[in-house]
């Protein structure tokens, strides 16, 4: 028993005598690694980005489902090829509904790994049943590729939004 007590307290000794040498109050060691040259700022940098699809119909404000009041925005995927990524870039995919004063998006953060194909999917969003008065809404669907402060549209054209009650 004594080894393993013996071993048990050189561990944690070890342990407590890091944590102070590198903590905030002494700072004698720093343990975080440094910066890389290729961790660039989030959003900035290039990326190659070609739309391989985007919903042209499909876009629906649902009731929800177990007595739920609320409508649900339901759109498919949009996806997307990247290539050549340098830096972090961003790729967005949004639905914009002027009529209800709504946008909903998904982001995508792209870097050297993230090469290949893509779903970007928005999810479900909610909608208190008195705003949704029509039986359907003009919708703008834009996909972009956010570098820095620049955005670059890869596609924006109408889609309407079916109201299924």
């Amino acid at each position: 028993m004594q080894p393993v007590r013996a071993v048990a307290s050189a561990t944690l000794l070890i342990l407590l005598t890091v944590t102070i040498v590198s903590g905030p109050l002494v700072g004698a060691v720093d343990l975080t690694p440094e910066p890389q040259a290729d961790d660039a700022p989030i959003g900035s940098g290039a990326a190659e980005v070609s739309v391989l699809s985007v919903p042209s119909a499909g876009v629906t404000l649902e009731r929800g489902q177990y007595g739920s009041e609320s409508f649900y925005l339901h759109a498919p995927d949009a996806r997307v090829r990247v290539d050549a990524v340098s830096g972090q870039p961003m790729v967005v995919y949004k639905i914009r509904i002027p009529e209800l004063g709504a946008t909903f998006g998904t982001t995508r953060f792209l870097n050297p790994d993230t090469v290949g194909t893509h779903s970007l999917s928005l999810g479900q969003k909610a909608f208190a049943p008195e705003r949704i008065t029509q039986e359907s809404y003009e919708a703008e669907l834009i996909v972009l590729v956010r570098t820095g402060d620049d955005e670059h549209e890869l596609v924006r054209q109408p889609v309407t939004v079916a109201v299924v009650r």
